[in-house]
């Protein structure tokens, strides 16, 4: 595909609305609804305590939030707020009933309001960084100081939230967001202007800062904002990985990733609009493929040598060697970020945030595969779906349980992307374009396209139930648009061949195959089945070929071990709570020959009857053959529906004579 090529699909095709898709699936829709109502608990005037206080203004709130929105101490002080702000954005675009939608906008309107009242306040208060609006002293900045830890992170997600509300609110709050972020990000150019070494921004985490001035600069047009945005490109590493080199052992995970997601921002911004191309020199024009390449390349690196079966990433919030994740995640490190610290929930929500941009630039299946696996196995995953709570790590040795934060006084960095994630959980499951309809995953859901005049009603649950069906049917009772294509996607999971029948006559699967991709041109009234049979299979990818996840179809296998004092943590980092290990559960799996077990999983792997796991839950279920009894005992689910429990998802395969490990 040639760039012109690249950047006219870019322009085109585009994920859904979160207005325009109904989710339908029950346990997306009670994972959703958990974190509405938990957005619905926090008060807005708490976390805008501090805001008012550095402004000079008298807080209207009793007194702020606690953890790490505190204001003394230890703290990354803002950053759930902006998360906050997304999420209520999120949560108000996708809502459709309507008290709920009130409230969640009375609160957005609070917030955003409270931002605007503050930058006010504090441009009065110190005219020479008027535009500034933050909960924490300007001369913080860049490396933090009397406890605060990476302020721009922190300012990030601020901005980024009122992007969200930008993007999202009903007029006025839309122009007030914008507002506040323009005034912000003008600020941000001039006061990065006057340092005497700007490239001492990049020696600290700043999240997604280059990420969120490129997005405003694509709104606002104003170069101040793209120059604000490229203080925050660190162009000597995007240039080594997009020449394929792998520099991420050392590397903070939680503070690459985002750097990437900017760097494809970057280009997408400035390749999409025509009047913003033109206001680059050839130079610029010249080096957008390298930001592109970046992306691209840390993607496929990530995936291929950095990542668990789970979907997740990192140990100790760090990229490590490649060739090291079986060693890091059970080296018996069990104090401090140890062996139960893999897995960081915020780096499965940013690279899902980077495979959604780079589908919407090259719409590979790959990229829809992996979402997938991640967004099943590392996000749903994340969450206690009694409490709506959510993880910062998920251990992927055996032996440990999940830790689900508390509601208001912890507010962890993962705590935060959560929100976001969970309220947007309808977002990537569709893509469209003038012409087509991407279908990427496969939950029940309805989609609304006025474009194509479509309802697309699809009832799934894979791979829980192998066939999927769709109806189609015009938002207007007339006709779909003539020449709306279906795009279903053919996963790399799927066992065999897939099977298709559109109004009740079987399809030529052949035929129909457009890189990875059945595309077949739809209208209303038809009636679409679609049979994706799902089968066993073995991860072995680490460098460890002994230590092995099973999955199902999309889906990664776990099993309980046991629900003694599961509750037992302790803590480390900022306030984190970590699992206790119980060093008396194993995860060895005694077979006779451990290569041919895993060649025949098929038959040592066995789908049995559903039932309801030790919550009450419903779930798949399967047991295994030819192992020794203890593990002849054992059933396991997927692990995304796994919570209140010791846990396995890797096990041990252990021949006889051979050394014992769990």
């Amino acid at each position: 595909m040639s760039a012109t090529d690249a950047a006219s699909r870019s322009r085109s095709l585009r994920a859904t609305d979160l207005g325009d898709v109904l989710l339908i699936d029950p346990y997306l829709v009670n994972a959703h609804q958990k974190m509405v109502d938990y957005l619905l608990r926090l008060e807005p005037d708490r976390f805008l305590s501090g805001f008012a206080t550095n402004a000079g203004l008298t807080p209207t709130a009793e007194g702020p939030y606690g953890g790490w929105e505190r204001t003394s101490g230890t703290r990354f002080q803002g950053h759930f707020f902006g998360h906050y702000v997304s999420a209520l954005s999120q949560a108000y675009a996708g809502s459709t009933q309507d008290a709920e939608k009130a409230r969640l906008l009375a609160k957005l309107t609070t917030a955003v309001n409270g931002l605007k009242f503050a930058q006010a306040a504090y441009a009065t208060k110190d005219p020479a960084n008027a535009g500034y609006v933050s909960p924490f002293p300007v001369d913080l900045l860049p490396h933090g100081g009397d406890g605060l830890l990476v302020p721009f992170y922190n300012l990030h997600k601020v901005l980024a939230g009122l992007l969200a509300a930008f993007q999202r609110a009903p007029e006025p709050v839309a122009a007030t967001a914008l507002e506040v972020a323009s005034h912000f990000g003008t600020w941000l150019e001039r006061w990065a202007g006057r340092q005497a070494d700007p490239a001492a921004l990049l020696q600290t985490e700043y999240g997604g800062m280059n990420e969120a001035l490129y997005e405003l600069f694509g709104i606002t047009k104003d170069p101040d904002h793209k120059r604000a945005a490229e203080y925050f490109d660190e162009v000597g590493l995007f240039e080594q990985l997009a020449a394929g080199n792998d520099v991420l052992n050392g590397k903070h995970a939680n503070t690459t990733i985002p750097k990437l997601v900017g760097a494809l921002k970057r280009y997408t911004v400035l390749t999409e609009a025509p009047d913003l191309s033109a206001m680059l020199t050839q130079a610029e024009k010249d080096d957008l493929g390298t930001y592109r390449m970046a992306a691209e390349r840390f993607w496929q690196i990530v995936v291929d040598d950095h990542t668990y079966a789970n979907g997740g990433n990192s140990r100790g919030e760090h990229f490590h060697a490649v060739g090291t994740l079986h060693e890091r995640a059970t080296n018996g490190e069990t104090t401090g970020y140890g062996e139960n610290s893999t897995v960081e929930g915020c780096n499965e929500y940013n690279m899902l945030k980077l495979s959604r941009a780079l589908f919407r630039v090259d719409p590979d299946v790959k990229y829809a595969d992996y979402y997938e696996w991640a967004y099943l196995n590392s996000i749903l995953a994340s969450q206690n779906p009694e409490t709506g709570m959510m993880t910062y790590f998920q251990p992927q040795t055996a032996g440990y349980a999940k830790v689900f934060g508390r509601e208001f006084d912890e507010f962890w960095c993962d705590h935060g992307t959560a929100t976001e994630s969970f309220t947007k959980l309808g977002d990537s499951i569709y893509f469209i374009d003038e012409k087509s309809i991407y279908v990427n995953m496969f939950r029940s859901t309805v989609l609304s396209s006025t474009e194509h005049n479509l309802r697309l009603e699809q009832t799934a649950d894979v791979p829980n139930d192998e066939t999927m069906t769709i109806s189609v049917s015009a938002l207007d009772a007339g006709a779909v648009a003539p020449g709306t294509t279906l795009l279903l996607r053919v996963p790399s999971w799927v066992a065999g061949t897939p099977t298709l029948v559109v109004n009740g006559q079987p399809e030529d699967i052949s035929a129909l195959h457009h890189d990875g991709y059945l595309a077949f041109e739809v209208a209303a009234g038809d009636e679409i089945i679609y049979t994706l049979p799902a089968k066993v299979a073995v991860d072995d990818a680490t460098e460890n070929p002994n230590w092995v996840a099973f999955t199902y179809g999309p889906v990664l296998l776990a099993t309980e071990l046991s629900r003694k004092n599961v509750d037992s943590t302790y803590t480390s980092g900022v306030l984190v709570r970590m699992s206790v290990a119980d060093k008396t559960l194993g995860n060895n799996l005694r077979v006779d020959d451990a290569a041919r077990w895993k060649r025949d999983i098929e038959a040592n792997l066995l789908r049995i009857e559903n039932g309801e796991n030790a919550n009450g839950v419903e779930t798949m279920r399967f047991s295994l053959e030819r192992v020794d009894a203890a593990s002849a005992d054992l059933v396991f689910e997927p692990y995304y529906s796994l919570y209140d429990a010791r846990y396995a998802t890797y096990m041990t395969l252990v021949e006889p004579d051979s050394p014992q490990r769990s």
